[in-house]
């Protein structure tokens, strides 16, 4: 059963996450889900725009930690940009169509370093951003410790990064994160009537607008091949075994026996 839900209409490819008992937390399955909406959208020379939006209380809540737990590793870790998590975080910068989120509830991990590729953000007032790479026992992905340098300075980065702490949809549109806040309730219409009139602008002025705004696209590519390396080594760590075993056990992890 596909957990990523693919359409295409007026110009615009909504890709819709549909797993909302787990609150959209990604799994192996759905990372290649998304690449083939991505294809699709690609091919498609109608498609002005791609939505990312999510069913449910909460639009992503990250990797489905459960695939990276030591029982379910194994010594198969993924590495470089070769898997299809890193492919999909690699293409959104150099992609020629406008990309947008609507998101609600938890942002967490990948969902918050898919915002940051995003030329429009609507979120619900109930979206809260988090990046607890960290206290997971990873490090940033997705090309998100540039991004988010970037978007709201290095202290702000820091206060998510290395402190973890969550920020709410008041202080994500107030750092630059979110473009507008939308009730919940209308987020979706919204951000699809905002797609619709988008995609109706002229294809080559769009398309040549976006890379000028995503200038330097280089810098981007290089930082997400650095964090691949970093995220690869660190996920092979016993640190991070034992603080996803720790979260998964719903326990307090300990680290007093590392370096």
């Amino acid at each position: 059963m596909s957990q990523v839900r693919c359409t295409i209409a007026d110009g615009v490819c909504e890709i819709r996450l549909d797993r909302p008992e787990k609150l959209n937390a990604i799994t192996p399955g759905m990372w290649i889900e998304l690449n083939e909406a991505l294809d699709r959208a690609e091919a498609d020379d109608q498609v002005r725009v791609i939505l990312f939006s999510a069913a449910g209380k909460s639009f992503c809540v990250g990797a489905d930690l459960n695939a990276f737990s030591a029982d379910n590793m194994g010594d198969e870790v993924p590495s470089g940009l070769d898997n299809p998590g890193g492919r999909l975080t690699a293409r959104l910068p150099q992609i020629d169509k406008l990309v947008m989120a609507a998101v609600q509830g938890h942002v967490i991990g990948f969902g918050v370093s898919l915002v940051l590729q995003c030329d429009v953000v609507l979120a619900a007032p109930t979206a809260r951003f988090a990046l607890p790479f960290v206290q997971r026992g990873f490090v940033p992905e997705g090309g998100s410790s540039l991004s988010l340098v970037q978007r709201v300075g290095y202290l702000r980065a820091a206060q998510m990064m290395l402190a973890g702490e969550a920020i709410d949809a008041s202080t994500a549109k107030d750092w630059a994160l979110v473009t507008h806040i939308v009730d919940e309730a209308a987020l979706r219409e919204q951000a699809i009537e905002t797609a619709r009139r988008i995609a109706g602008s002229p294809p080559g002025a769009l398309r040549r607008t976006r890379e000028l705004l995503r200038r330097p696209s280089n810098e981007i590519a290089e930082q997400m091949r650095r964090e691949s390396d970093a995220f690869t080594a660190q996920l092979r760590s016993d640190e991070s075994r034992e603080a996803i075993a720790a979260f998964l056990e719903k326990r307090k992890p300990d680290f007093s026996r590392f370096r």
